[in-house]
């Protein structure tokens, strides 16, 4: 027998598995559920560290991954290459199987911008530009150089505005 293994009781089930000390659960299911907290919403919101961006953070099989991942691969089944795991409830804590579902980049993207969750325009942290700006831009009938050099923005910008290329949003 390897020294600091043994029979352990797992802290949220209970059921006995053999493992080292520091082990508190016989599997990953049970750790994600013990780690999550339902909500008014029934989102299972993760307890533990997060990343940046909300999402939580759990290690598995060696690895940080994001748990919402962990959460769909255990309780739902394997992600496909390409795929994302998405959340309906657009909480990015959650765990709850339920309101986790596949889709592409596209798909999420464009559910993001259907919700009015996109940082585009001025929501981005690196605009350097207003809507009335934008607008301003497109009815000014000068060079680009001059205008970009009023605005802070290069020529280039000003002809992607134009095109709407950039800014596309806004009317």
């Amino acid at each position: 027998m390897t020294k600091g293994f043994g029979q352990r009781k797992c802290i949220h089930c209970g059921v006995e598995f053999y493992g080292s000390v520091a082990t508190k659960f016989c599997d990953i299911a049970c750790r994600l559920k013990h780690h999550s907290k339902a909500n008014d919403s029934d989102c299972w919101v993760w307890q533990k560290r997060c990343y940046e961006d909300g999402y939580g953070q759990t290690q598995w099989n060696g690895k940080y991954v994001r748990a919402h991942r962990a959460s769909f691969q255990v309780f739902v089944g394997p992600i496909p290459k390409g795929k994302l795991v998405c959340h309906k409830c657009d909480n990015p804590a959650c765990l709850n199987p339920d309101h986790l579902l596949l889709g592409t980049p596209a798909e999420n993207s464009a559910d993001m911008a259907s919700k009015g969750r996109s940082l585009q325009g001025e929501r981005h942290h690196k605009a350097k530009l207003t809507e009335a700006q934008v607008k301003a831009i497109r009815a000014d009938s000068r060079s680009g150089k001059l205008i970009g050099r009023d605005y802070g923005v290069s020529d280039t910008m000003v002809y992607m505005i134009k095109t709407r290329k950039s800014w596309a949003h806004v009317e």
